[in-house]
């Protein structure tokens, strides 16, 4: 691996809990209320970790670091792009 791993904070919707157990343990994870979690998750920043965020859609929000959050922006809104 050429890129390091990192710890990233995602806020999250219950609806999507069991999926991020996959990547992160329950210690990981925090309720907030309301439905809401958040989430700590080992991340690596490539295409592939990318994928992974945005397969959870609008049920999942980076939180920080800010760089990641700013390039998860990017991605999505190059995404809507192919649309139009």
């Amino acid at each position: 691996m050429s890129r390091k791993m990192q710890k990233i904070k995602l806020q999250l919707d219950h609806s999507i809990l069991d999926r991020i157990l996959d990547y992160c343990g329950e210690e990981n994870i925090t309720p907030l209320g309301n439905g809401k979690f958040y989430a700590y998750f080992d991340f690596i920043e490539d295409d592939y970790g990318y994928g992974i965020l945005m397969s959870f859609g609008d049920k999942c929000q980076c939180i920080e670091p800010e760089h990641v959050r700013n390039e998860m922006k990017r991605r999505l809104n190059d995404s809507i792009k192919a649309y139009f």
